[in-house]
Formats: structure tokens, sequence, C-alpha cells
């Protein structure tokens, strides 16, 4: 789009210009793009604002993964203590958690959730 301000109108698709321009950069930080030259000083401010907005997202992931591996170890405290209590209470010698096969008659799954459930 260029700009001709001999015509009518052309303001108006000038500061709309700019406007898709600003969203340009906010999507790729440098880009090649005629106004970029002509408006350093928004550029450097949509660059940092994209650094930071990048930076807090990276934040956010990282307390967000950090989280549910806490919630995560949570529930396996507690599904262990289970299983050790199931183990107590039928007298077993082993339990094993990850098996290839296991015949219905054996899966502790059931009994496991019950215990999950019931508890604290």
């Amino acid at each position: 789009l260029e700009v001709h301000p001999e015509r009518p109108g052309e303001e108006r698709r000038h500061h709309h210009q700019l406007e898709v321009g600003a969203a340009a950069h906010v999507t790729d930080p440098v880009p090649d793009h005629p106004l970029a030259a002509r408006c350093p000083r928004h550029r450097r401010e949509l660059v940092q604002l994209d650094q930071d907005f990048q930076r807090k997202r990276r934040e956010f992931q990282e307390d967000l993964a950090a989280r549910k591996n806490e919630e995560l170890q949570k529930v396996l405290a507690r599904a262990n203590n289970v299983i050790k209590d199931l183990a107590k209470k039928g007298n077993y010698d082993v339990i094993f958690q990850d098996v290839v096969y296991i015949n219905p008659k054996h899966d502790m799954t059931p009994a496991v959730i019950a215990g999950l459930d019931s508890a604290p």
C-alpha cells in the first residue's frame, strides 16, 4: 500500500498501514518492513515488549512445570503409601507397579484407587 497524501482518505490508510506494521513487529520483532526504518523508536519499543513477553512466558512455563511436578510427587507419595498398606494387610512379599501383562485376578489397581479415594 503506497501513501499518496494528495489523494483524499490516504491519511487514514497510512494510519492503518502503521497498525499493520506494528502488528508485524509483535509477531516478528525484526521485520523487513519499510516503516521499520522510519520508526526506529517504535521498533525498539516493540522489540522490548516482545522480549519482555517472551521472558514472562518462559517464567510462567517454568513455574507451571515446577508446580505440576510438585503435585505429581504428592500423588505418587500417596499412591506408594496406599500400596505399602495393601502389601502389609494382604501379606504380599512383592508388588510390581510396571508389568507387561497381569491376570486381572491379581490386579490391585482398583484397591489402590479406592485407597487413594479414602485417604485424606
